[in-house]
Order: structure tokens, then C-alpha cells, then sequence
């Protein structure tokens, strides 16, 4: 699946959610050969502008580093500062 398939994928699976503060947060992580979060839990709170921001989001094509993928996520999003409830 190519990096532009994987956008549409993931932009058509968040439309059937309720995003915001007290609803779905959805994060994103891009990772080829690096990981490298592209937004937060708290960065989108309505679906609009989460959509604007999944079709911005950079598109590599690589490797697939999973373990920096989960590390980063561990460190980086959930935490209270990267919006885990």
C-alpha cells in the first residue's frame, strides 16, 4: 500500500467517529525510517479540520520503523501532555 493509500484508508476509517475534546482523539505517527508524530490526541477537535490534517500529513515511502512507530507513541502521545485520558 502506498503512502497516499494509507491516507485515504486512514481518512475514510475516522469519518464514522465522533471527534472531539469528550469524544474519539486521534493521533498520528508517520514512520518509514524514522518515526516522527505528525499530531497529538489534543490537536484536532472536530472532524474537519482532523480531515485537513491527515491529507497534509508528510507522505514517505521506506522502511517500516514499527518499534520507533510504538516507542514514540509510548513517550510522545500517550502521556497528558500528548492528550491520553
Amino acid at each position: 500500500m502506498s503512502p497516499f493509500q494509507s491516507l485515504n484508508f486512514i481518512t475514510k476509517v475516522v469519518q464514522g467517529f465522533n471527534i472531539g475534546t469528550n469524544e474519539v482523539k486521534v493521533a498520528l505517527i508517520e514512520f518509514s525510517a524514522n518515526a516522527a508524530v505528525q499530531f497529538s490526541f489534543n490537536s484536532h477537535t472536530d472532524q474537519t479540520s482532523l480531515q485537513a490534517a491527515i491529507k497534509k500529513a508528510v507522505k514517505t515511502n521506506g522502511g517500516t520503523a514499527t518499534s520507533k512507530a510504538l516507542d514514540l507513541a509510548r513517550t510522545s502521545l500517550f502521556t497528558p501532555k500528548g492528550g491520553m485520558r
